[in-house]
Order: C-alpha cells, then structure tokens, then sequence
C-alpha cells in the first residue's frame, strides 16, 4: 500500500477511532478541511493547479463519498452557488445521483443501472434524464487531461469501470461477438487508439501513456471478474501475457496486472472482448472531436447496448 493509500484509509471514515461521530463540518471549518486534504493528497512536482484540484476532487468524490457531498454543499453555500434539483417531465424533483442515492424505475427495455457493492462516484455529477450515473462518470473519465503516468490516478480514472458488474462485461463481450457476426472490423477487437486509429489523427495519442492507461482499466476490469480489487490484493502470480487484444505479446512484471490477464484470460472470448469494448467506449470519448459519428456509435454501441445511453457532447 503507498503513503496515499494509507492517507486516504485514515481519513476516509467520518467516524473517529474512538467510536464517537465526528460532528458535522461548519463553513467556518472549511479551510482546515481543504488544508487536510491537501496533506493526505499532495501535488506532484510540475503539475498544473487545475489537474491538481480535479485530481484531489475526483479521488475525494471516490473514497470518500460520505464526506465530499458535504464539503460540497458547504463550498456551494459560501459561494452563494444555487443547486435547484433538475425538473422530471411529470413534475417532480429528480435528486443527483450519489452513492447509497436510489435510482428511479428503468423505463421497459431501458438497461438497469445496477450499483455493484462498494462503488462511489465522483462528488457531484448533474444529471441527465436516461443517462445511466455510471455513463456520465464515463464521460467525465474521458474529458479528463491528458493522460499522465507519473500523476495517474486509476481509482479516479476509471471508477466508473469498478462499478460494472461480472454479467455486464460478459454482456459487452457478446455484443461485440454480434457485431462481428455482422461484418464488423476485427479491428474492433483490439483496442482503438493503441494498435489502430481508422487513419485518424489523435491529439494526446501516444502510445506509451495510453497502453499505462489500458493496464490499469485492465487491472479495474480483471477486479469485477474476480469479485475483489485485484489493487488491494498482493498475491504472487507467474507473468502472463496480453494476447492478441492488443496485437502483441508482452510479459508482465507487475503482479496486478499479471492477475488481471490471468483471470481476463480464464473469462474467455467475452470477458477478453467486455475488457477491449470498455476501453474503446473511454477512447472514443476521449477523442470524440476526431471520430467520425459512424465509428463513434460502433465502438460505444456495446457499452450502450449493455449499460445504457451516453451524455450528450
């Protein structure tokens, strides 16, 4: 476990060792409870003020939900920022979707957005009617900077993956086989932006960050497969390797990800191809301002078709 992590499981209850409920956090108390967080989330040498604070916020939002929404509305209040809650079509208050938040009733034929255990969003994130919490998260992960091995988060990056059930990526997986069966590109196999871009030009493309970014989704993903966090778990695991998904053969050093490829590997076909579909819905995201429509709808069409409609660009 690093020094954040350990950080983070100190401060990440609101309950004190002692047993005793902390009280409630007070405007005025606001300044000391930034000057915390900033202690158990230190800046990274050279990193821009803004991707430090959205970094901070995302991992807050994530491990520490019970605490962000709070501190939230506290920052909102002293800004004197409104909140009003979105309008439902029928009249009534559609409340923001956070953690132990109920979902509504899905429309018939609309995909249930199930909450796996343990999940936790970002802070606040504004709905939109029919979009699926774990879609928007998605595409906050996708709007994120560009991407940095050196400052990245995985459990802010791709908290939205954690939240995916087991049935859900074997779902995504069998999409893929139907598009297939349809006449689709093998290219849709591998993951796009990494091994293949349709000719596109890419901002923020290069290889060696995005493939760090693959492995920890890989890691996130073979997690949900396991039915544990594969990142709290240390186990011994002979390197393995990470197949044809991305059209090459590499050996693992890192134990995490040689789990991940492992049980990815012992989910067959579709847990393989659930993994790509996910990372293919992030990639197109990311790069949407250069994906033409036709290629942006095929490779989110498995992660719609399972999970459930995207945000409006």
């Amino acid at each position: 476990m690093d020094d954040e992590s350990a950080q983070v499981e100190d401060h990440g209850d609101d309950t004190p060792s002692d047993g005793a409920a902390r009280e409630p956090l007070t405007r005025g108390q606001i300044p000391g409870a930034m000057a915390e967080l900033r202690d158990a989330h230190p800046r990274v040498p050279n990193e821009a003020a803004d991707r430090y604070w959205l970094r901070m916020g995302l991992g807050l939002g994530l491990r520490q939900p019970e605490r962000a929404k709070p501190l939230l509305d506290l920052l909102e209040g002293a800004a004197g920022v409104a909140s009003p809650a979105p309008t439902e079509p029928d009249g009534g208050a559609a409340e923001a979707k956070l953690e132990g938040a109920a979902e509504p009733p899905a429309a018939e034929g609309q995909p249930v957005d199930a909450q796996p255990d343990g999940g936790a969003p970002a802070a606040s994130v504004a709905s939109e009617p029919g979009v699926p919490l774990r879609s928007m998260l998605l595409a906050r992960s996708a709007g994120l900077p560009a991407v940095d091995k050196e400052a990245f988060d995985p459990e802010a990056v791709f908290g939205w993956a954690a939240r995916v059930t087991r049935d859900e990526v074997l779902g995504m997986g069998r999409v893929v086989d139907d598009m297939l069966a349809e006449g689709l590109s093998a290219d849709f196999t591998k993951g796009f932006a990494i091994t293949w871009r349709a000719g596109l030009r890419l901002n923020d493309s290069d290889f060696d960050p995005l493939f760090h970014a693959f492995t920890e989704l890989e890691v996130t993903v073979g997690g949900v497969l396991a039915g544990y966090d594969l990142r709290a778990q240390s186990r011994t695991q002979k390197p393995g390797v990470l197949g044809s998904m991305l059209g090459s053969l590499m050996m693992r050093s890192d134990t995490r990800t040689s789990e991940a490829g492992a049980v990815i590997e012992r989910a067959g076909r579709s847990g393989q191809r659930g993994l790509i579909a996910m990372w293919n819905a992030w990639a197109a995201l990311r790069f949407r301002e250069a994906v033409p429509p036709e290629l942006f709808n095929r490779l989110v069409r498995p992660w719609v078709t399972v999970v459930g409609r995207l945000p409006e660009p």
